[in-house]
């Protein structure tokens, strides 16, 4: 069976243009673009390519093999719906980001915000209360939004859908994104740059990493960075300037980098 190239704004499978019939038709969008570019100019990936899970025989390049990497994403989030991070955990991100200066107080409350791989609905919660952004949730599903599996309805996520495809309107719709789950992404870079898609120019991506990632990732955790790998790669492109780095904490164990989009 050839290859199949997902339609636009579908998951961008990593494979040779030249199997595809009429393949160019089906690019175009701003975040391929940049994919494409950052790729030809600089070759860095924002994490660490041998590791990855798909990755080898195990490459995403047919709908069947799309399939099941999104049905692994949805057991995985309807596992942990119910969890909650510490509300500190979000006390500090928001206090670096008032810090960074990228707004000004009073512009919080008219901006929208937008939590990739937010599992629930608590992370924008979190972000309206202590920021007073308009904060939206977004996950693949299917357990977050289940009254089958005992969720309550007011905790339901805003958006269900591939973090990695989103919408074509969303094209600069976003005052700030936010995800620490970019290790989910089966190509963490193409993932990136959608995301960047979606920001507003001289908007933040607040972007969250393990500090002491799996060596190998697996089905779930598809994908391992490591600080050098994601330094490399925000030193690379022009597309983003580093505001500020949240260092690990007792109150918080993720490493976050507050990224502008130029």
């Amino acid at each position: 069976m050839s290859p199949i190239l997902p339609t636009r704004r579908d998951f961008r499978a990593k494979i040779e243009i030249e199997e595809v019939e009429d393949a160019s038709s089906r690019y175009g969008s701003s975040a391929e673009a940049a994919y494409d570019m950052h790729r030809t100019n600089h070759g860095l990936e924002i994490d660490i390519p041998e590791k990855r899970y798909y990755m080898h025989e195990k490459i995403i390049n047919t709908e069947d093999r799309y399939k099941n990497y999104l049905l692994s994403q949805m057991k995985r989030s309807a596992t942990k719906f119910k969890k909650q991070r510490n509300t500190s955990h979000y006390k500090e991100v928001v206090e670096a980001i008032k810090a960074s200066g990228s707004f000004e107080l009073e512009e919080y409350k008219n901006m929208n915000m937008i939590c990739m791989g937010a599992r629930n609905k608590w992370e924008g919660q979190c972000f309206k209360k202590f920021l007073g952004v308009n904060a939206k949730t977004l996950d693949v599903g299917i357990g977050a939004n289940s009254k089958a599996a005992g969720s309550m309805e007011s905790n339901f996520l805003d958006y269900m859908m591939d973090f990695s495809a989103l919408p074509a309107e969303w094209e600069e719709q976003w005052d700030i994104v936010f995800s620490n789950s970019i290790d989910h992404a089966a190509d963490p870079t193409y993932t990136f740059f959608e995301w960047l898609r979606v920001l507003k120019t001289d908007g933040l991506l607040v972007l969250g990493i393990d500090p002491a990632p799996e060596e190998d990732g697996d089905f779930t955790d598809c994908a391992v960075l490591e600080e050098e790998s994601v330094e490399n790669f925000i030193d690379s492109t022009a597309t983003v300037a580093l505001l500020h780095k949240i260092e690990p904490s007792e109150k918080m164990t993720y490493i976050y980098y507050l990224l502008k989009k130029m």
